[in-house]
């Protein structure tokens, strides 16, 4: 029973109210869980468990950073050691995707080449990435992994587009990014944000000058 009225919920979701629609969400996240479905007697309480199961789950995810300038991260994995700072280098993993819908853009290492062990050298000041990734690694240490959301203005025409892709399908979902921001023909641009999530794998500290 429960799991129609999830999806009666989902159907009718143009026509109810934000708060409705997660209601029947969060019944459907209890009614998958049998153990969690036997603590709830009516829809609400399985709607009210459901919402805390949701809580919980983002929670999980690490929490969420806001930074001057509209640049926002989640601290997905702690890192240990020797944090950034300015005039630091670091050898990163990362990815580009879409905010939108998470769709990959590219990243290094490069997801169909052969050496998996490949990074990117980033000296923090110097703009090897966007200002706004830049932002978000001061504090990171090796092992950390954040995700950067990133919106124009601290994006990659803050670096020259650097990093820049390595193959030609890296290129053009580059190019079509591009195309979101200033507009095609008819179309104008909007401000479309990007998600750059890294990996920090080795931290090489400024050297003291004497």
């Amino acid at each position: 029973m429960l799991v129609v009225l999830a999806t009666l919920g989902a159907a009718l979701q143009p026509a109810v109210e934000r708060r409705a629609w997660l209601g029947a969400a969060a019944v459907a996240v209890v009614a998958r869980d049998e153990v969690a479905v036997a603590k709830c007697t009516d829809i609400e309480s399985c709607r009210e468990e459901g919402e805390r199961r949701i809580e919980e789950e983002e929670r999980m995810k690490g929490p969420t950073v806001s930074l001057p300038g509209g640049v926002r991260y989640r601290e997905m994995e702690l890192g240990d050691g020797p944090a950034l700072a300015v005039g630091d280098s670091a050898d990163i993993r990362f990815q580009v995707l879409q905010s939108a819908n998470g769709y990959f853009m590219y990243g290094v290492p490069d997801r169909m080449g052969k050496d998996l062990s490949e990074t990117y050298r980033v000296t923090l000041g110097s703009l090897d990435v966007p200002e706004g990734v830049e932002d978000a690694m001061v504090g990171a240490a090796r092992g950390s992994r954040r995700r950067v959301q990133l919106p124009p203005n601290k994006g990659f025409a803050t670096s020259e587009w650097r990093p820049e892709p390595a193959d030609f399908a890296g290129k053009q979902r580059i190019k079509r990014f591009q195309a979101l921001l200033t507009g095609s023909g008819s179309q104008p641009g909007y401000d479309a944000q990007i998600l750059f999530e890294f990996e920090v794998v080795r931290v090489k500290k400024r050297s003291k000058s004497t």
